[in-house]
């Protein structure tokens, strides 16, 4: 692990994400209209919907248990410098 060796600079493989969490094509059955963006905490996964029961999958990083969230999510407004902080 890096942080128990200060100053060791991992190798270019060492740095790779495992390929479970890799962008990918995959089979994704839903309603969804393509464009969607579907995100399973639990599994650690987000989905672009691309349509024809196909999305992108990647990997993601959650919250630790108490912030997460669930549900149906709409973004609403976006902004190029969202005013939010982290809670304490």
């Amino acid at each position: 692990m890096v942080d128990d060796q200060p100053g060791l600079v991992p190798t270019a493989e060492e740095e790779q994400l495992p390929a479970e969490y890799r962008r990918q094509v995959v089979f994704f059955r839903t309603s969804e209209q393509p464009g969607t963006i579907i995100v399973n905490t639990s599994e650690r996964f987000l989905y672009l919907i691309q349509g024809n029961n196909r999305a992108i999958r990647y990997g993601i990083g959650v919250g630790r248990d108490g912030f997460q969230w669930h549900g149906l999510k709409y973004i609403n407004r976006k902004s190029e410098w969202p005013d939010w902080t982290p809670p304490p």
